[in-house]
């Protein structure tokens, strides 16, 4: 979360991820392409079918499909270079931020699924020109955000790397178009591939996904299960001392008294927590909001991180001069926990801040680790009702390169209008989400093996979340408990080697 960006938004309706450990694309052998899946395939865009101009400018890039359906620059002045062949005759698509292709629209009515498969890569020292960054954008309704539908989108990248990636998407029931590619991106796109249906079958969506992993040697990795549709109902809590999604007991949980809270008194447990951040030196907040510890009290049964316009005298004199305009809380475990199950009943502020619930800090420099049970902002322009979960690698092995798998649940309801419980359940295997009681995502774990400290704060997010509103405040985060279990192989004390 302290680096975390536009990144969450790559599970946005339905977003999928394929990212996977670091393989330049040179090691590859070479090896003769397949043809992609044809079976309702409505847009094939390859760079090495474009048509440009003495300057290697785009004029036109062909479809490949059946369907005709060809690219051209979004304007005049907007049309990417095509870059050079690679050793294998690959090219790619560059774009510097200012550059876009654009298609008519493939199906103006609903009434059929889509799915979209883009390959590309951000190099290091190509930066986006701003949040809002887009591989592929079909906006269908101008009227509503890029992330609502039946708009829908693919953001463009987080983190440089030289690795090339695919990012894909599945829809059900929408319009297909009209389609811009690379809007405000900076680095290379090689190959676009858009399906008028959602895969039926696995076996079909990783004939896909083979097909340009084998071509462009670009890394992807499993997303997991993430849910669509209602949540369960409640389960009826029979028992405080188990997680509320098994009050059976299945799990065999044990409660670990030394990472469970109630917060039934009247201050923070010092022995227990500590209002600063300690990873990397002294934080002071994300600008411009600032950690102060008078914002972290515990009164009436729970928790409060407390949101508010900064006053005279709230900002010490030793912070950054002019950075800070706003106060708001941060709360981390003064020891690293692990594997277990983890639940809390929150209540989220009203507001354009990311209230979040989280794990960082390995306490290995080598190995950044992160797990973000929930990122809200119910205030933000957009996202109202998205709960953000995502699992980042910050860096293996002395490895300092970024990559994450994240994904949204949409909520029927703001989370700022009540109280809700939301867990994780972190194994040696795999990492589950739940909210009130139901799993909402599940994850296998193939890299979150290290003891992290457990986080709660409230982070003003202008890039992601938007403007922030004065009026607004003061706004509180509330957290009435957080509980952690462990089953009898799962210890918080014990530290695993780290996977290669």
């Amino acid at each position: 979360m302290p680096l975390f960006r536009l990144s969450s938004l790559v599970a946005a309706l339905g977003l999928l991820v394929f990212i996977a450990s670091p393989a330049r694309a040179e090691d590859a052998p070479p090896s003769p392409p397949p043809a992609p899946v044809p079976d309702g395939l409505v847009l094939w865009l390859d760079a090495a079918k474009a048509t440009t101009d003495a300057t290697r400018h785009v004029t036109a890039l062909a479809d490949g499909s059946s369907a005709h359906h060809d690219a051209k620059p979004a304007s005049p002045n907007a049309a990417p270079t095509l870059g050079k062949p690679d050793n294998k005759g690959r090219t790619m698509l560059h774009f510097t931020g200012k550059e876009a292709l654009a298609v008519d629209a493939i199906r103006p009515a609903s009434g059929g699924g889509v799915t979209v498969f883009v390959v590309y890569v951000k190099d290091s020292g190509q930066q986006n020109s701003g949040a809002n960054s887009i591989l592929f954008f079909s906006r269908i309704d101008a009227s509503k955000p890029a992330t609502d539908e039946p708009n829908f989108l693919i953001p463009g990248p987080d983190a440089a790397s030289p690795v090339r990636y695919i990012k894909a998407l599945a829809l059900d029931n929408l319009p297909i178009g009209p389609i811009t590619i690379g809007q405000n991106f900076t680095g290379n796109i090689g190959e676009v591939l858009v399906y008028d249906h959602v895969f039926a079958s696995e076996g079909e969506r990783r004939k896909v996904l083979e097909y340009l992993q084998a071509k462009w040697d670009a890394n992807f990795d499993e997303p997991g299960w993430v849910r669509k549709g209602a949540l369960d109902p409640i389960p009826q809590r029979t028992h405080d001392d188990l997680p509320l999604s098994d009050q059976a007991n299945a799990g065999k949980w044990a409660l670990d008294p030394k990472f469970t809270d109630e917060f039934e008194g009247t201050s923070v447990d010092q022995n227990r927590w500590q209002l600063f951040h300690t990873q990397d030196g002294q934080w002071w907040g994300r600008e411009p909001g600032y950690f102060s510890p008078k914002n972290v009290t515990v009164h009436d049964g729970a928790l409060h991180l407390k949101l508010d316009k900064a006053k005279p005298g709230d900002i010490p004199a030793n912070a950054p001069a002019g950075k800070y305009q706003y106060t708001t809380g941060y709360l981390e475990t003064k020891d690293r926990t692990f594997y277990g199950y983890y639940e809390i009943e929150s209540k989220i502020a009203y507001s354009e801040f990311d209230n979040a619930f989280w794990f960082t800090n390995t306490g290995d420099p080598n190995n950044g680790l992160e797990i973000d049970v929930y990122e809200i902002g119910p205030h933000s322009k957009g996202y109202p009702f998205y709960d953000f979960m995502t699992a980042h690698v910050w860096g293996e092995n002395g490895d300092k390169r970024h990559w994450g798998s994240s994904q949204i649940y949409q909520t029927p309801w703001k989370a700022s209008d009540a109280f809700h419980v939301y867990g994780l359940e972190w194994t040696k295997d795999y990492l589950t989400w739940y909210i009130d009681g139901s799993p909402v995502r599940k994850l296998k774990n193939t890299n979150w093996h290290l003891p992290q400290k457990l986080v709660f704060d409230a982070e003003p997010m202008v890039e992601w979340f938007g403007p922030i509103h004065d009026e607004d405040f003061p706004a509180e985060y509330a957290i009435k408990y957080v509980r952690a279990w462990r089953q009898p192989d799962g210890t918080p004390d014990s530290t695993p080697a780290i996977k290669p």
